[in-house]
């Protein structure tokens, strides 16, 4: 739907007033764990508000959070092929490639996953609108241990985001 929170917000709305009711953002992240590797997969069950697009529809006090059952049918999707996946918190930031490494030692330590710039807003606005929205996302790039030595490798992200592009599709189908 585009990069960044204005632009996927935009589209999202745009396809709530058209009827849509379920959505599944898939998309690419930066893994901050220190085992995170390129290719891995991700479930995201809620985000960090760090970017600025959320607080237009959700007072601050106000988790950003996935739809339950999608995740529930996204993860047993994804079990069923025998894909592994992680599940847990993201870090949603407006500006690419700005996080310190202070920043990421703590979101590391709290136990967020990754870093990307549209899952809060996405979840907000969902929230909002009453609609159901899940967020799946494939590491990109890995801050690796110690933080300061970063993995990038688009083609094993892109691959496995291929890869899974059908079972997202019958995911979403079966609801």
């Amino acid at each position: 739907m585009g990069i960044g929170a204005p632009a996927v917000v935009s589209v999202l709305e745009l396809l709530v007033v058209l009827g849509v009711r379920r959505f599944l953002s898939f998309g690419t992240a930066g893994g901050l764990q220190a085992d995170h590797r390129p290719g891995d997969t991700v479930l995201t069950t809620e985000a960090v508000r760090d970017e600025g697009t959320s607080y237009h529809y959700l007072a601050a006090d106000v988790p950003t959070v996935t739809d339950p059952e999608l995740l529930g049918r996204m993860g047993a999707a994804l079990s069923a092929a025998d894909v592994p996946y992680a599940t847990g918190p993201t870090w949603t930031v407006d500006a690419p490639y700005r996080e310190t490494r202070g920043e990421v030692a703590r979101y590391r330590a709290e136990g967020v996953l990754t870093v990307e710039m549209e899952a809060a807003a996405l979840f907000a606005v969902a929230t909002v609108r009453k609609v159901a929205l899940a967020s799946l996302l494939v590491v990109d790039g890995a801050f690796g241990d110690p933080i300061a030595r970063p993995q990038f490798d688009r083609g094993a992200a892109y691959a496995r985001l291929f890869g899974l592009l059908p079972l997202t599709i019958d995911v979403l189908h079966a609801v």
